[in-house]
């Protein structure tokens, strides 16, 4: 008798494990007891995370909320492993197993979430992959595949390591220069706005941040104020800030009309050295500001 049972218990957890999940029921793998090695960890979830889940029930359609939470619970498990531990079919994952309006849902999270403005976990390699997988799949059409070439196009501009691309700036007293004839080691490209909150804040920063300021009056760094779709002559600018930071202006619209620069958001900041090349690619203040300290670009 008790062998009958646990052959019927041990078909009833078989069953279960094999039961497909939505977006209501799905929950994430248990790492194996025993697996402390925290690589091993990482791939097991990443490539035990989808188990079960069933991407064509359509309730995913109607349970976007849930389904929203999930996509962003794998792609942080994406982004903060160890690149050897996942492959690029596992991040793909998702994207092969749906069609149709779940597939359209499915994309809109990854960009969301791997590329827009401000996410926590912005990600260009994997947002690239995405990108190639878009053109590459039969799933999208003409247009769509158009769409990603030139976003593809976009994102990988102005990489770090590369040559930053080149413009001409203009400034208050209408005299125009080069991004290239900078000749301090740094150059902190701040890509702004006129009537922009986030902008004002940075500014406020700026004008409180003693490190910057004296790494500029040694002469190691320069601080490039661009603002886009601004004439000279719509600005009036702070006599004091001006004694740090160069204000110039995009006069002919090229850094946005001809699409120079991946800007998502303003402020946006590129750090670069000397010659032109990308040192950091739209990184924060306090990030940029920790690279140059770790650099030894401050005084001692």
């Amino acid at each position: 008798m008790s062998a009958l049972l646990l052959q019927v218990s041990c078909q009833v957890s078989e069953q279960n494990t094999k039961q497909k999940t939505n977006p209501k029921t799905h929950q994430s793998p248990q790492v194996p007891q025993g697996m402390n090695n925290l690589f091993e960890q990482e791939t097991f979830m990443i490539k035990h995370y989808w188990n079960r889940f069933d991407f064509k029930d359509k309730s995913i359609l109607t349970s976007l909320d849930e389904y929203e939470i999930l996509v962003s619970d794998f792609l942080s498990l994406i982004v903060s492993a160890d690149e050897k531990s996942y492959s690029s079919e596992d991040l793909l994952y998702p994207l092969e197993h749906t069609t149709d309006s779940i597939l359209a849902e499915t994309l809109k999270l990854y960009r969301k979430y791997l590329y827009e403005a401000n996410s926590p976990l912005a990600h260009e390699q994997s947002f690239k992959q995405v990108l190639k997988w878009e053109l590459e799949t039969p799933r999208m059409n003409k247009e769509q595949k158009e769409e990603a070439r030139l976003l593809l196009d976009l994102v990988s501009k102005n990489k770090v390591g590369t040559m930053a691309t080149d413009f001409i700036y203009e400034l208050k007293d209408g005299s125009k220069h080069h991004l290239y004839n900078l000749l301090r080691p740094h150059t902190l490209v701040i890509f702004a706005q006129k009537d922009c909150e986030q902008c004002s804040f940075i500014r406020d920063i700026l004008s409180e941040n003693a490190n910057l300021q004296n790494e500029v009056k040694s002469g190691r760094l320069e601080i490039l104020y661009l603002y886009l779709g601004t004439k000279p002559n719509e600005v009036e600018l702070d006599t004091k800030l001006s004694q740090f930071i160069t204000f110039a202006f995009d006069s002919e619209d090229k850094v946005m009309s001809q699409q120079l620069y991946d800007i998502k958001a303003f402020p946006t900041l590129y750090l670069i050295r000397r010659g032109g090349e990308v040192a950091l690619k739209d990184c924060s203040l306090s990030y940029c500001e920790n690279y140059l300290t770790n650099n030894y670009i401050y005084s001692k």
